[in-house]
């Protein structure tokens, strides 16, 4: 069952999203959420370490929202806000919505800086393949050909179609 996260943003979270943007740039906030929600349950964690981080990824846009909502596995959210108290307890009886958001980010970024740029790609599109349907590649095509012919990634599908126009030419003969 999901779980929706309402939270007021500030400029770190929106930071680390912006973070993680750089390195998977067709997921949205909500896949990127829930992404680092499984990288976190995925390893061992030291929160309390993620705590003392410095986080350097600030965003000061005023147009920003203020207020985000993200869904997320109620079941995977509640083992991670477990996981949190745990890692701080005696010292913190509760935590707060965006607290645990803004650790579980930093840990995700962390996680995108180890990997190599090839496999933060490769992961990404991993995750996109297996979101989008036929028709949904489709829309999208459509859309970025009306709205931006000369985009990189409409030359990156011109590259690869002609690829496979000439790979299925060679098999016909």
């Amino acid at each position: 069952m999901d779980k929706t996260l309402s939270l007021r943003t500030n400029q770190q979270i929106l930071g680390l999203f912006s973070k993680i943007q750089e390195y998977q740039p067709s997921i949205n906030r909500i896949e990127s959420f829930q992404k680092a929600v499984d990288i976190a349950l995925g390893e061992k964690v030291d929160w309390a370490k993620h705590s003392k981080t410095a986080i350097r990824y600030l965003v000061n846009d005023t147009s920003a929202a203020e207020f985000i909502q993200l869904r997320v596995d109620q079941h995977k959210w509640e083992k991670i806000v477990d996981q949190v108290e745990e890692s701080f307890a005696p010292r913190l009886s509760r935590t707060t919505i965006p607290y645990v958001v803004k650790l579980v980010l930093l840990n995700y970024v962390k996680y995108l800086e180890a990997m190599t740029p090839a496999a933060a790609v490769e992961a990404d599109a991993v995750q996109k393949e297996a979101t989008m349907d036929l028709s949904d590649m489709a829309k999208v095509l459509f859309q970025m050909m009306l709205t931006d012919k000369d985009c990189r990634e409409l030359k990156q599908i011109r590259e690869i179609l002609a690829d496979w126009r000439e790979k299925s030419n060679e098999a016909s003969v």
